[in-house]
């Protein structure tokens, strides 16, 4: 009777569960790859399209900030060469 049910374990109840266990690993293998899946292509491509957007804002921000120091430094040299005509009309 022992040996009846030692084969039956062995022929049939053991190919089973190692089946049930692959199956099972694979499935755990697939979630975790789907999850990094979707956690790469969703938050890391919204995080990177962020990134971009703030990088193009903060280049606005340094062009519009070298456009002022120029209006800036223009505005100084006609104002200095008004004062100079000025003097000049004057001493004239």
């Amino acid at each position: 009777m022992c040996s009846t049910i030692q084969k039956s374990l062995h022929e049939d109840v053991l190919p089973w569960l190692f089946n049930r266990v692959d199956e099972f690993m694979v499935d755990n293998n697939s979630v975790i790859t789907n999850s990094y899946a979707s956690i790469e292509m969703g938050l890391r491509g919204s995080q990177f399209a962020h990134g971009t957007k703030i990088d193009q804002i903060n280049q606005k921000i340094m062009d519009r900030e070298k456009e002022r120091q120029k209006f800036e430094a223009a505005e100084t040299k006609r104002r200095a060469n008004r004062r100079l005509a000025r003097d000049k009309r004057s001493k004239d």
